[in-house]
């Protein structure tokens, strides 16, 4: 049986919002640099006092590095990070994340470095110390002067979302993403679970 209904129509339920464009910085926001030379020898002594209290550690974070090493890089305060120049694929080296750190309005990249590629940052920063493109530019400015510091890559480096979330004393479940392109993912699983025997 059919029931006749009356169409509903809608009258003075607009409301007109004019158009405005996002503004969007030109180019990115990477600090001065005053003296190349100075703040490369700085990144570069950052970057070795990490290889070197590596050599002296069997893990960092809980995290076995025999197949290489996690560095943890940062801005400086209110700028940019060259992230895409912290990866080199054909290298083997990764970026893992990236986040920004809203109480020190910095943005910190996590990285893994493979076993024999430890000279890969330490050369882009004696370029840009020593050397200058046609233009009269350091090498690798773009990189190198939007490092701030250097840190050895700690659980903190490695974890997405909330910082206060972090477990600590109370045992609290969390999903973790195992990378494990060249081990099972049977062996992948026994390490972080070695890792994990071992913190404790």
């Amino acid at each position: 049986m059919s029931v006749e209904k009356k169409n509903i129509f809608l009258s003075n339920t607009n409301t007109a919002i004019p158009y405005v464009s996002r503004s969007m910085p030109i180019g990115k926001n990477y600090p001065q640099r005053d003296n190349s030379k100075s703040h490369a020898a700085f990144i570069g002594r950052k970057l070795n006092e990490c290889y070197e209290r590596l050599k002296t550690q069997k893990q960092a974070a809980a995290i076995r590095y025999k197949e290489g090493v996690y560095l943890e890089f940062s801005s400086a305060t209110k700028h940019d990070l060259a992230i895409k120049s912290l990866e080199n694929l054909t290298q083997g080296i990764r970026l893992l994340n990236v986040k920004t750190d809203e109480e020190t309005e910095t943005i910190k990249a996590t990285v893994y470095i493979p076993a024999g590629k430890e000279s890969y940052f330490i050369k882009k920063i004696e370029a840009y110390s020593s050397e200058v493109t046609a233009k009269g530019i350091p090498k690798n400015n773009d990189l190198v002067r939007s490092i701030e510091d250097i840190r050895i890559a700690m659980l903190d480096s490695f974890w997405i979302g909330n910082h206060d979330d972090i477990p600590d004393e109370v045992a609290q479940w969390c999903e973790v993403w195992i990378r494990y392109d060249k081990l099972s993912f049977d062996d992948a699983l026994s390490n972080i679970v070695e890792c994990v025997r071992n913190r404790d």
